[in-house]
């Protein structure tokens, strides 16, 4: 089934660039202005800009959370920037000028390019929601799209030919949020794995700069015991054959 996309509000013509699960898609009219459709509804959605300048917002992205990506013209620099929850953060590489966010998943990792040369990949999972973005990681040329699994996808350029390219990490792990569990409050459950380009050698446990369990393999099911009434910090960490080390950081209390 084909359905043609044409936001009433456009004089010039409807670009649309990104798209979730639920069918809710995103992108751009007249050049100008950003559009949300879903359902057979629009909705404009233009990011802030200084007074007297006109529209200038592109829509590059969406995630299954709703998470929205994309660049603002404004103060004569475009400024790429993420939303969630009708609030807006910008998504700049250090050094910049000009900037794009391009694409984002469902963990909240933003990935873009700046002033048209370099790429980055910006990871948000270890951190808050409301929580900034840590710096950036550089990659070549300019970055698109990133899935749930971290794999990018972008283009580069030579000075012949352009081309593609995908760029998977070389060891991802994911954590489990850490539950208490019902029959003590001090016990804590944790479940994560962990994979990528070499065989994973172990998954280990910290608590308070301390190891405190260890396992064989890519896998961890466990429950912990965490002084009670403390603020402590819990580390998971895997490392993969060849040393390389992914780890996931919380601040838990228990009661």
């Amino acid at each position: 089934m084909f359905t043609k996309i044409d936001d009433p509000s456009a004089k010039i013509g409807t670009m649309a660039f990104g798209i979730n699960n639920a069918g809710a898609v995103v992108g751009t009219f007249d050049n100008q202005q950003g559009f949300v459709y879903q359902d057979g509804a629009y909705r404009t959605l233009n990011a802030p800009q200084l007074s007297g300048e006109p529209h200038q917002t592109q829509l590059n992205g969406i995630n299954n959370l709703g998470a929205i990506v994309g660049q603002v013209f404004t103060g004569g620099i475009w400024r790429g920037f993420w939303i969630t929850n009708n609030q807006i953060h910008y998504v700049e590489a250090a050094g910049s000028v000009d900037s794009q966010a391009s694409g984002i998943n469902g963990h909240g990792d933003v990935v873009g390019c700046h002033d048209v040369q370099a790429g980055f990949a910006s990871f948000l999972s270890t951190q808050s929601a409301a929580g900034k973005f840590p710096a950036e990681q550089s990659l070549v040329s300019c970055a698109a799209a990133i899935n749930y699994a971290r794999v990018v996808v972008g283009n580069y350029s030579s000075l012949t030919k352009s081309y593609g390219f995908l760029a998977a990490p070389a060891l991802t792990l994911q954590v489990s949020r850490a539950t208490q569990t019902e029959q003590l409050g001090t016990v804590v459950h944790l479940t994560a794995a962990a994979s990528g380009l070499n065989p994973v050698a172990n998954m280990q446990v910290w608590l308070n700069g301390k190891e405190i369990y260890n396992v064989v393999g890519q896998m961890l099911n466990t429950n912990v015991t965490v002084p009670s009434g403390s603020s402590d910090r819990l580390v998971v960490q895997a490392i993969d054959s060849k040393g390389r080390i992914a780890k996931v950081v919380n601040t838990i209390n228990a009661n």
